[in-house]
């Protein structure tokens, strides 16, 4: 009998803490949230390097692709897709927090999706489904990591200078 594989929520996947409210952020970072600005789409992260790049724009290499609706978008072979994101600097470094109140114009739009974390060859992303429906509140099944053969650490020098980038 095989031992089932442990379940990761998708926020263990994530470049950065996830404030579901307003009040979670300034728990968590012990500032005050910035006044959400209905211009923009929501934002509940925040990349505390971005704000010091010397570049305009700041790129991540994994973010979920989501519809218009905030579920994920399968790709192919039914998992969820990846996709590079793009932000300016100084979006990128703040965070843009809906209230808790009804009605709030702007927050009714889908939200920025969180960057995550290099994938690994070894972990199985899900299939798209109900459990993906929303980027920052749902649980997903993953396989654990398995330990580098040592192969896969030499690898080629491609491989070494891609690592450095995750």
């Amino acid at each position: 009998m095989s031992l089932p594989y442990p379940k990761y929520g998708l926020k263990s996947l994530y470049l950065f803490p996830y404030h579901q409210t307003r009040e979670d952020y300034e728990r968590a970072t012990g500032s005050v949230c910035p006044p959400f600005d209905s211009a923009r789409a929501p934002k509940n992260w925040l990349d505390p390097s971005a704000a010091k790049s010397t570049k305009r724009n700041v790129a991540y290499q994994f973010a979920l692709v989501t519809a218009d609706n905030g579920t994920a978008i399968p790709g192919p072979d039914g998992k969820p897709q990846l996709d590079v994101l793009v932000l300016k600097k100084e979006e990128a470094a703040t965070v843009n927090i809906p209230p808790n109140a009804t009605n709030v114009p702007g927050a009714d739009v889908p939200e920025v999706p969180c960057p995550c974390a290099r994938w690994n060859r070894t972990r199985n992303l899900p299939s798209a489904s109900a459990e993906w429906s929303k980027c920052g509140t749902s649980a997903s099944t993953l396989r654990p990591p398995r330990r580098a053969t040592s192969r896969q650490q030499t690898g080629s020098v491609f491989s070494q200078s891609r690592r450095r980038w995750a």
